[in-house]
């Protein structure tokens, strides 16, 4: 178990700091500090930084597909805005557990090999699978980034938000109060 417990850390540690610094700031020396192991450990267990980055993007996306998964299960309504609700209640819950996964997401945008991989390990699946805002196909690329742009940023920018607007958005209250705002505006 100690070992799990140990790649586990890592990988978490990983995760965040590729997404706070991208691939190329972030460093295995920074990331052992952040999951307080020895460094060697990280070659030990992953061989390479761009196994280690491919573990925290299995991570996170393991964990969104077990949400998806289980929300797929206890949605049972056959009444669209009451599923597009679910979904949008559910996705902000992520969002706001896991704020670094916009920015992880960011941080490979720009193209290349690891956003190309990431697309065809992860993000094709949860882009198929998005509900449908309006029924309409040729809408569904902008209405997928509304729907998880709109359900990230407060939680991505949760700093600026702070000081912006004196709003804690890792409140629970704030986190049900923007699931509930933007389910209405959506549905």
């Amino acid at each position: 178990m100690k070992e799990a417990t140990t790649r586990q850390r890592i990988a978490e540690a990983a995760l965040s700091a590729f997404a706070e610094h991208g691939f190329d700031g972030a460093s295995t020396r920074t990331i052992a500090r952040r999951a307080e192991v020895n460094q060697g450990l990280i070659t030990y267990y992953f061989k390479s930084k761009e196994a280690l980055w491919k573990e925290a993007a299995n991570l996170v996306f393991r964990e969104a597909r077990a949400m998806l998964e289980e929300l797929a299960g206890q949605t049972s309504s056959d009444d669209e805005p009451d599923r597009l609700g679910a979904y949008i209640r559910a996705l902000v819950g992520f969002m706001a557990r896991r704020p670094e996964v916009m920015r992880f997401i960011v941080q490979e945008g720009m193209g290349g090999e690891r956003l190309t991989w990431m697309v065809e390990n992860h993000l094709k699946e949860i882009y198929e699978n998005a509900p449908s805002l309006s029924g309409d196909a040729k809408n569904r690329p902008h209405e997928f980034y509304i729907l998880t742009g709109a359900a990230a940023l407060i939680f991505t920018a949760q700093q600026e938000c702070r000081q912006l607007t004196g709003l804690d958005p890792m409140a629970d209250e704030a986190i049900e109060k923007h699931a509930q705002i933007l389910t209405k505006l959506l549905t």
